[in-house]
């Protein structure tokens, strides 16, 4: 993060892998974005995972949220459209724009 001059806090559960981290200070949309790539492929490299509990508004449609790959996907979006057929719950909100 220092060395895309940003300032972030973290906050690490050692027991559960789990942590949080948060951009102190403001970061411009493209700023965000280009960090948020980073710590995404770093997370997956490391076997880690990576979500976006909120995002700046302009950056909604061009960063991934979940950023979700998995094979798993196909069968959730089957599922999906057997619960909803006509796309009306939620619309894109989850895993994979579904």
């Amino acid at each position: 993060a220092e060395q895309r001059g940003l300032t972030v806090e973290i906050c690490a559960h050692v027991g559960s892998g789990t942590a949080w981290c948060q951009i102190a200070g403001h970061a411009g949309p493209l700023q965000f974005a280009l960090f948020a790539e980073w710590v995404r492929l770093h997370a997956r490299q490391n076997d880690g995972w990576l979500v976006f509990e909120s995002l700046p508004a302009e950056l909604y449609g061009r960063v991934d949220p979940w950023g979700f790959a998995g094979g798993s996907l196909k069968l959730m979006r089957r599922l999906k459209h057997s619960l909803d057929p006509q796309g009306v719950l939620s619309p894109g909100r989850f895993v994979g724009r579904i």
